[in-house]
């Protein structure tokens, strides 16, 4: 193999290599893109959850009657008489 036809491979690998390279880079930057919105919907999410046992904390201190009531939540009237029984 001469020189030139040395030089004609290696240009073709460097070319073959630059473009996967562009592609890879393509595919890091869509994949940083959906981990910051996954990072913003996961800080919501612990911003809303704080926000709800907040707010629950504050309901049962300040409805006393909840603490005794709270087995029945979610209950139908059905199932309450059952557990009443």
């Amino acid at each position: 193999m001469d020189l030139r036809s040395e030089q004609n491979k290696n240009e073709g690998e460097m070319k073959a290599l630059k473009e996967e390279k562009g592609i890879l880079e393509k595919k890091n930057e869509d994949l940083n893109s959906e981990l910051k919105k996954i990072e913003n919907k996961l800080g919501k999410f612990n911003k809303d959850l704080k926000e709800s046992e907040y707010k629950k904390s504050k309901l049962e201190k300040e409805n006393k009657w909840i603490e005794t009531e709270k087995d029945f939540f979610g209950k139908s009237i059905y199932n309450i008489i059952n557990i009443k029984q």
